[in-house]
């Protein structure tokens, strides 16, 4: 098939200068192919219409990215070098979602702390069936403990600027009055009424001015019978909604099909319409078993499906996973995971961002260790 191009900035390379190599150094200590530092398309019509949706953000417009992934996404480490990098070119429209990790009895990015008060239930996208429905991050707390409350505390506080958040709620008859505050002083309550006014919306708009360094979020008093307070997270951006915002959707231990798992996201997307998505999956498709899972393309095919039906003109990237070892053997399926998922990216008019072969692709994983560049693990960089 033909390949075609769209060169990029490679937030990996980029993320390795500060273990003070050089970019050049780098790329050659690694062995990493910059033949491959493109992301592929397959016709031109799926190249315009990505440029179009990056150029949103260059336009006086806002462009949205989702990126799903697993534990390198929620860890948010390479998000957060992709995401700077970008912003430098397409502009700031924000620092994105904020989620209370420690109620999901899981860990915390490298962007925030999260604590929790009373008995939380929870829902992440790699345990299916979900117990609870799963909001568009791919996961979900909820109690029915009226002493409850998360705080979530930002390790770099969000500059001091016009904020516009969405507080992801579940807004029924048994949504319990409860506080949202910003920096512990900043309280706004919502009242019986409140709550009523907004009833089967999806989420609750809040408009704050300053810097941010903390929010919480607190069950206030009693309640109706089986009340119960549902958060699928918050998102934070600024109030003109310009530039690019950049959702980092990351649950660890999920597989390539977790996104087909989250039943709130037609509820959810369409409040925050995204331009490009990125599907960064397969390590715990394979790992495991050192087998192709031979569901990829019909997860590809439902993938794709399910977001051009929230936004037509969406750009899908998806991506392959680096090299792995486990158990005494290297993932040899990686490299058959490479080769199908690429292919299913071409059928479906998707871009594909090959990170296999970029990073130097088979028995590469313990010399990135070796060289201080992956996890004695053998699996995380």
């Amino acid at each position: 098939m033909m390949k075609h191009y769209i060169l990029v900035a490679c937030s990996v390379i980029s993320s390795l200068i500060s273990f003070g190599q050089t970019y050049d150094e780098s790329i050659k200590l690694l062995g990493v192919d910059t033949s491959f530092a493109y992301i592929q398309f397959p016709t031109n019509e799926a190249a315009v219409l990505f440029q179009k949706n990056m150029n949103k953000a260059l336009n006086g417009g806002r462009t949205v990215v989702y990126h799903y992934g697993a534990s390198h996404i929620q860890s948010e480490i390479v998000t957060t070098q992709a995401s700077g990098l970008l912003k430098k070119k397409y502009g700031n429209a924000g620092p994105g979602f904020l989620f209370p990790f420690s109620a999901a009895n899981t860990y915390n990015s490298i962007n925030s702390k999260t604590s929790h008060t009373g008995e939380w239930t929870y829902a992440k996208s790699f345990q299916l069936p979900p117990k609870i429905p799963l909001g568009i991050r791919g996961m979900t707390v909820s109690t029915k403990d009226t002493t409850a409350s998360f705080t979530i505390t930002v390790n770099t506080p969000f500059p001091t600027e016009k904020y516009y958040l969405q507080l992801f709620m579940e807004l029924n008859a048994l949504t319990p009055e409860f506080q949202f505050c910003i920096n512990e002083t900043q309280c706004y309550v919502f009242n019986r009424d409140s709550i009523l006014n907004h009833m089967g919306e999806h989420f609750l708009p809040v408009y704050f001015e300053g810097e941010i360094r903390s929010v919480e979020l607190e069950w206030l008093g009693g309640g109706e019978e089986g009340a119960t307070l549902t958060c699928y997270g918050i998102n934070v951006e600024h109030e003109n909604k310009s530039g690019l915002l950049y959702e980092s959707f990351g649950v660890g231990a999920s597989a390539f099909q977790s996104v087909l798992s989250i039943g709130k996201l037609e509820d959810h997307a369409p409040q925050l319409l995204p331009d490009v998505v990125i599907i960064d999956f397969g390590t715990n498709n394979i790992l495991y078993t050192n087998k192709m899972d031979d569901n990829i393309p019909r997860y590809v095919n439902e993938t794709v499906a399910k977001f051009k039906a929230i936004n037509p003109h969406v750009s899908i990237i998806f991506t392959s996973m680096q090299d792995l070892y486990k158990n005494g053997r290297y993932i040899d399926a990686g490299i058959r995971f490479n080769e199908v998922v690429d292919s299913m990216a071409h059928a479906t008019n998707s871009l594909y961002w090959n990170f296999y072969d970029l990073s130097g692709g088979f028995k590469k994983i313990k010399f990135w260790n070796e060289q201080g560049y992956a996890q004695k693990d053998f699996i995380h960089l």
